[in-house]
């Protein structure tokens, strides 16, 4: 999700607390109706979309940096998750846990899902018109918008996604402890916008691909778990 954004020259400051936020209103929203794991997954993506929509409002319609709107909400969302909680811990159902654990073909239920992600991603920004655009408007922001791109369009598609992206990872991450306390995803932003950069992507924009993203990624999780093992 953060690819996308960086691509298109921009930066997204708040996927730490929409991580914490989209699954502790999920897990709400499955307490209080008896959804089920899958649909409480597509209620925290919902609600990814809507806290993207948020970031695009601000960035695209009222000219606010990216770096300051973004950077507000990430205090904002996890500020009403607190409130939320009144920052207490919050524990979900053994449902969702064992949902989270679930091994499809021996492999583990995240694993698929960044399989998936990926996947999806690369088909994007390979075989797309918007995938293209994305690189055109981070190669050139002017030159996007002299060529007839809806720039505007562009960049609220991207903010929307990367929430969305947040809120998934934000789930599966759940899904696997079954609780979520005041800190869950503090600070993920950097390893995100970390994991980008070692894959490639620039952060002026118009470079990058999502299999670097996922190389990226891996790399900081190893030497993040390498550095436990050794004892570091």
């Amino acid at each position: 999700g953060m690819l996308l954004v960086i691509i298109a020259g921009h930066i997204d400051l708040s996927v730490g607390s929409v991580m914490y936020l989209a699954p502790l209103i999920a897990g709400l929203v499955m307490q209080h109706f008896g959804l089920s794991p899958v649909l409480g997954l597509c209620v925290a993506l919902l609600v990814g979309c809507l806290l993207g929509m948020i970031n695009a409002i601000l960035i695209v319609k009222l000219r606010i940096v990216p770096f300051i709107a973004t950077l507000a909400m990430l205090f904002l969302f996890r500020g009403f998750g607190t409130w939320l909680t009144s920052s207490k811990a919050y524990d979900f159902p053994d449902s969702l846990r064992a949902f989270g654990l679930t091994p499809i073909l021996g492999i583990p239920l995240p694993t698929w899902v960044l399989v998936v992600v990926g996947l999806l991603a690369h088909y994007v920004l390979a075989y797309t018109g918007f995938g293209r655009q994305i690189y055109a408007l981070g190669n050139s922001s002017e030159g996007a918008r002299k060529a007839g791109l809806n720039a505007e369009w562009i960049q609220a598609r991207c903010y929307i996604l990367c929430s969305a992206c947040a809120a998934i990872s934000g789930y599966m991450l759940i899904a696997q402890i079954g609780r979520l306390d005041a800190g869950f995803g503090a600070g993920r932003e950097f390893d995100v916008i970390a994991a980008a950069v070692l894959g490639g992507v620039s952060l002026f924009g118009g470079v990058g691909s999502a299999v670097g993203a996922v190389v990226g990624a891996t790399l900081i999780q190893t030497v993040k778990l390498g550095l436990v093992f050794i004892g570091v």
